[in-house]
């Protein structure tokens, strides 16, 4: 495979569904042009985890480029796992288009695989941007949780809750002309405000401790208040170099798993 392209926001496993370290994902399965879709040419890799992988491709039909995020195929014919795909592509399909929040551009099911075809964003994670030590000013922070709450308000305004606001899910995207642009992304463990408070039968939340509200950690009904919480948590992050929980902070490794009859 080739290799991933440092500084790239998907390039780590942070920013997916990871359990234990898993062997490499193998590459999407392509038609005979080498597309999947028949559109879409997949050009490297940008990130993995214990779900899938992602792959940055060009779009042939409208241009520009996508990622592109796959299923392991050992995972592909479970219900479970698919159920959750889907539930992530129906929540993210509704979320009115935001400049703050990473798009979904298409679907693709062919061959037995689903594919989610994202909006593609360069930059970095602000996660990464922290661990580099590049720390932000707190006017910068203040105009980046500005930013995030204008996210909020747009998915919040669908009753959806995003259930994982964290470092690794926020996106820096460089500009020309300006601070970068924030954007919001992965929706894999997003849910209904209090009817979708835990994830499929079987699953188990493993939620990012410095970030969950204490309502999420118990798994009581969630509304737009727990995304909130975990968007104060980031600027506390922001402001003072570490969790306003210490004792249970586990920075950016803590996240879903899957069960046993999806392994």
């Amino acid at each position: 495979m080739v290799p991933q392209t440092a500084g790239c926001p998907l390039n780590s496993p942070e920013t997916l569904l990871a359990t234990a370290p898993v062997d490499p994902a193998p590459l999407p399965v392509v038609d005979e042009a080498g597309l999947i879709g028949g559109r879409y040419r997949i050009l490297r890799p940008l990130g993995e985890g214990g779900m899938g992988a992602v792959y940055l491709a060009d779009d042939l039909q409208q241009g520009g480029q996508a990622a592109i995020k796959t299923i392991r195929p050992e995972l592909a014919d479970n219900a479970e796992v698919r159920a959750r795909i889907r539930r992530e592509r129906s929540l993210h399909a509704s979320v009115v288009a935001h400049p703050n929040i990473v798009a979904l551009r298409d679907t693709v099911e062919e061959n037995g695989r689903l594919y989610l075809v994202l909006e593609y964003c360069p930059g970095e994670t602000l996660a990464r941007r922290l661990a580099r030590g590049a720390p932000l000013t707190p006017g910068q922070s203040l105009h980046l949780i500005r930013q995030l709450l204008g996210a909020l308000a747009a998915i919040h305004s669908r009753d959806i809750v995003h259930r994982d606001i964290k470092t690794a899910n926020i996106i820096l995207q460089p500009q020309t002309d300006g601070p970068p642009l924030v954007k919001l992304t992965d929706f894999g463990i997003a849910g209904v405000r209090d009817s979708d408070t835990t994830l499929a039968s079987g699953d188990t939340i493993t939620a990012t401790l410095a970030y969950a509200a204490p309502e999420q950690l118990g798994g009581r009904p969630l509304d737009h208040r727990a995304d909130q919480y975990s968007l104060g948590c980031t600027l506390y992050w922001l402001l003072t170099g570490s969790a306003p929980l210490k004792a249970t902070c586990q920075e950016e490794r803590s996240r879903p798993s899957i069960s046993s009859s999806a392994r």
